[in-house]
């Protein structure tokens, strides 16, 4: 019997994400696989991007800051390591003040 790998999952630290120039929230780690951490816009431009240490697996906070500012609009935050993605839409209204997740996705996609 093999053992059941952990989900991959992003989560959301509180209703506000965003403080100051930095996006947070949490995310779960499969592996200690390295992982990628990007959001990017509705037209599909790469705003901010981060990678994941290799060592780390797990459930862990994360802080991604730098990029272009967040301008208010629908923004997808995705999540990959090895074949599978975690990806969520969150809207940001206004810049410093309150950021609402839209709508919850997770995908697995398998090679």
């Amino acid at each position: 019997m093999r053992p059941r790998s952990r989900p991959l999952a992003i989560r959301a630290v509180a209703s506000n994400l965003v403080r100051g120039d930095a996006l947070n929230f949490v995310v779960s780690l499969a592996s200690a696989e390295p992982a990628t951490v990007r959001v990017l816009d509705l037209a599909g431009r790469v705003v901010r991007q981060q990678a994941v240490p290799a060592t780390l697996s797990g459930s862990m906070s994360l802080s991604l800051g730098g990029g272009t500012p967040l301008r208010p609009g629908v923004y997808l935050l995705g999540l990959r390591q090895a074949s599978q993605r975690a990806v969520t839409r969150f809207m940001y209204l206004r810049r410093h003040q309150q950021l609402q997740r839209a709508r919850f996705e997770s995908a697995s996609a398998q090679p």
